[in-house]
This record gives structure tokens, sequence and C-alpha cells, in this order.
């Protein structure tokens, strides 16, 4: 019993810790917020006596009232080998080196957003731009709303991605950076991530 109550009594520590890379000023007034504190006490109280289902009930309490709080960010933002089949299914790629016209796939994970309440669902609506840069920030190219991702649940999804394909016709080798910025339709707020990336010289013929 030592073990579940250690992971569900501190699991909030973990949380706030978590947050503190992600948005130090956020995480430190999270810590001093009375609701977060009062919740993350009941959970421990809870454990301490063994009545784990209803600590695991204020943890979710503790994560929706976070979530509420949290500013629109983007936790992972990768190139992969192909389309995403959903959450976190997705194929890592070794590195960013691309061949002239090839696809070029992303991977990102936003966390924050709100959401559009409806009788029986909770929207998500997330529109998408893009830049494509050079190393020095100057834009070679650029969309705003190239897609749109949304979804409707009977809970508030948190396990939300984005998947893009990218085809550049006609680019020269040399560096690049390709920005992304996810703009949330129903909280207001936007955030952006920069992948840097290369592309290479055909091989030359023998």
């Amino acid at each position: 019993m030592s073990g579940s109550y250690n992971i569900m009594a501190r699991t909030w520590f973990v949380v706030l810790a978590a947050l503190t890379a992600f948005a130090p000023s956020f995480s430190a007034s999270l810590a001093a917020d009375t609701d977060v504190e009062a919740i993350a006490k009941a959970i421990e109280q809870k454990s301490e006596t063994g009545r784990f289902k209803e600590a695991w009930r204020d943890l979710e309490d503790l994560q929706t009232l976070l979530w509420e709080k949290l500013p629109l960010g983007i936790t992972a933002a990768l190139f992969v080998n192909k389309p995403a089949a959903g959450y976190g299914l997705y194929e890592p790629r070794e590195n960013s080196d691309f061949s002239k016209d090839a696809p070029i796939f992303v991977y990102l994970r936003p966390v924050g957003y709100g959401y559009e309440r409806n009788k029986d669902s909770y929207g998500i609506a997330l529109s998408a731009d893009f830049q494509l840069r050079t190393p020095g920030g100057q834009v070679l190219a650029e969309q705003d709303g190239f897609s749109r991702l949304t979804l409707q649940s009977r809970a508030p999804n948190r396990e939300f991605q984005a998947s893009f394909s990218f085809t550049f016709g006609g680019m020269e080798p040399g560096e690049y950076a390709l920005l992304i910025r996810l703009r949330d339709e129903n909280g207001g707020q936007s955030a952006e991530t920069i992948l840097p990336f290369t592309i290479t010289a055909d091989p030359t013929p023998e």
C-alpha cells in the first residue's frame, strides 16, 4: 500500500515540476493557489487513509483545474517518419535531413487549449499557420490557416495531437527552419514552435 500512497499523494508535485519546465512563472503562481493547495491536501489525506478512489477523483479535479489555468503550449514537436496514427502513435525521425522534394512529416502535442462546451460534448478547434524560413529569419513561404484541427468528445479530451505533411518543391540544398503556429479558436491564445531542418544535395552521379 505504501507504494500506491506515494504515487497518489505526490502526483501533484510531479505535475507542478513538469509545469515548471514548461512555464516557470505559471507554475510558481500555482504553488500559492489556494484551490490547488486544498485539493492536493485532500488527495494526500485520502491516500493516507486508503480512500484511493476518492483521491483519484480529486486528482482528476486537480488536473482539470491546472488545465484551465494552463496557457496554450506545445510540449512535443518533432519530425516523424510518417503521419501519426493517433496520440503518441508516431515514429520519431532519426535526423532532420531531407532530400529535395521529399515529404516532411511533423508531430505536435498541444496542451492548454480550451473547449467549446455543448449540451453533451466538448469541442476542440485549433487552426494552424506555417512559415518556411531561412536560418536568419527571412520568410520564403507562408500560409495562415493551412489546417484546422477539430475534435468532439463527451469528455474534455486532453490527449490531442496535430500531424502535418509538407512538401516544398524546388528547394536548394541548405539549412531552413519551419515555424508552425497553433491558434486556439476557443481560448483565443496561440503558441508556436520552430523546427530547423536541412535539404541535402542530390548524390553526384558516378
